[in-house]
């Protein structure tokens, strides 16, 4: 956990957070981000995605309601390489947000951005 840790936190720039389950089970994982930005009170937590009985991509959103968000999706994380694949408002405090899988794109990073 770096929260209250010495790492050096800078603004402007971006910062990656790489998850690998090396177990044979299905393990849970959720992350939450909250920072000294304007909305500071406010944070977003987004669940590894779990896949739906009809084949689709899941993700349980936490965050704060009455506000626009786009899920988006990479295969390098390159900073232009990020393209929209749903945009939701968060209606509820937590929402679940399915996505089709895209089969020609084998392997993606996901993110959830506002605006």
């Amino acid at each position: 956990m770096l929260y209250g840790s010495s790492w050096p936190w800078l603004p402007g720039h971006r910062y990656y957070l790489a998850v690998t389950n090396t177990s044979s089970l299905t393990q849970p994982f959720s992350f939450r981000m909250a920072g000294t930005a304007p909305d500071a009170e406010e944070s977003t937590i987004v669940s590894a995605p779990s896949i739906g009985a009809d084949g689709t991509l899941r993700f349980n959103v936490s965050a704060a309601t009455n506000r626009s968000y786009r899920l988006q999706s990479s295969t390098t994380m390159a900073p232009d390489s990020w393209m929209d694949r749903q945009t939701f408002t968060q209606d509820q405090s937590e929402k679940v947000i399915v996505l089709p899988i895209d089969k020609s794109r084998p392997f993606e990073f996901y993110r959830v951005v506002s605006p």
